[in-house]
């Protein structure tokens, strides 16, 4: 009878040892653990199947980033401008946190968002610009000029915004792809940056841009903008 039982007990363990092997087994060979959703769309796919009226707006959002609501291109850029012969600060308004521009003596604390933003500005029209013109899908057929006119806008912007910004600040990070970009990458030389970032945009610009903006009106770049 001991024997019985202990046939009985020593089959037990090893069904279930068995069913455990096999559920694990089950467990590390169905799953993948990498597998990406399908509903998750990289920002590459999503320009790539973009139609015209959608790149047009993504080349218009490319304004938006520089614009900031008006105070991130248009006054930045005045107020780094000041000491210059052609643009002043108000003396009469107290405490003017613009004279410590206008006097080329800029405050570290008082004064930092003015280079901090136009910074970040523009290389958000870079980075922005570099997706769109590296994975734009233009198509065959009637709506292909249309296309190529957006893009000009796109390299216009990405070569204006490399052209503030080297002058604003000398060497820079060189991003034509956003793989390249990386928060610890060095500067690269003043020459660099336009042989190989602001000539070439706006070259590529003048071929595919047209001679009337797309507006119409001069809030949106043209050929001769880029000429």
């Amino acid at each position: 009878m001991f024997n019985i039982l202990k046939e009985r007990s020593d089959m037990r363990k090893l069904i279930y040892t068995t069913i455990l092997a096999s559920s694990v087994l089950l467990a590390t060979s169905c799953v993948d653990l990498t597998q990406a959703p399908q509903s998750f769309v990289t920002d590459e796919d999503y320009i790539a199947l973009m139609d015209l009226e959608g790149f047009q707006k993504a080349v218009s959002g490319l304004y938006t980033d520089m614009w900031q609501g008006n105070y991130g291109y248009n006054c930045r850029m005045q107020i780094l401008s000041l000491g210059g012969d052609d643009i002043m600060h108000s003396p009469t308004k107290a405490n003017n946190a613009h004279g410590y521009m206008d006097n080329l003596n800029p405050s570290l604390n008082i004064n930092a968002a003015n280079f901090t933003t136009s910074w970040e500005l523009f290389f958000k029209v870079i980075n922005n610009a570099n997706k769109l013109i590296n994975n734009v899908e233009i198509p065959e057929g009637d709506l292909k000029t249309k296309y190529q006119e957006a893009l000009g806008e796109a390299y216009f912007m990405r070569g204006y915004a490399y052209f503030c910004l080297v002058r604003l600040y000398g060497d820079l990070p060189l991003i034509l792809n956003i793989a390249d970009a990386d928060g610890q990458m060095p500067r690269t030389a003043v020459s660099e940056i336009y042989s190989e970032a602001i000539v070439p945009s706006l070259e590529e610009a003048i071929k595919l841009l047209p001679s009337k903006s797309r507006s119409g009106f001069s809030n949106q770049a043209s050929k001769w903008a880029a000429k």
